[in-house]
């Protein structure tokens, strides 16, 4: 989704787009510890030879597309930034974000509803 984005807006580099997108819940600090998380996709960025430049371009937009990072001020981003960011939005609200948020809760073991159902709903 966000190779199409960009290419239908166009700009941005497809490689810092593709690689960010692909990488971006690898630092998932719901479900992983942020620090170490960033350290092993370093070292893999690395290994596999990425520039120091493409590292940082892709680190900043990891580490700033989440909503939780951008509740009390907007973080500016890359066009690279803003294109991963919208594709993972339309991503979370569309049929797969649906399941992962199922998925996840039930990792959790988190009940899908909580309290009584009001009469106006159970009626």
């Amino acid at each position: 989704m966000a190779l199409f984005i960009s290419e239908q807006e166009g700009y941005g580099n497809p490689y810092i787009i593709q690689m960010a997108a692909l990488l971006h819940d690898t630092v998932y600090t719901k479900l992983t510890d942020e620090t170490a998380a960033e350290n092993q996709l370093i070292d893999f960025l690395n290994r596999i030879e990425v520039s120091g430049q493409d590292q940082e371009k892709i680190m900043h937009i990891i580490k700033n597309i989440s909503f939780r990072h951008n509740v009390d001020q907007e973080i500016p981003l890359s066009k690279e930034g803003y294109v991963v960011r919208d594709a993972d939005r339309l991503d979370a609200i569309g049929a797969i974000g649906i399941a992962r948020t199922f998925q996840f809760a039930g990792h959790f073991d988190e009940p899908m509803w909580q309290g009584p159902i009001p009469d106006s709903i159970s009626s």
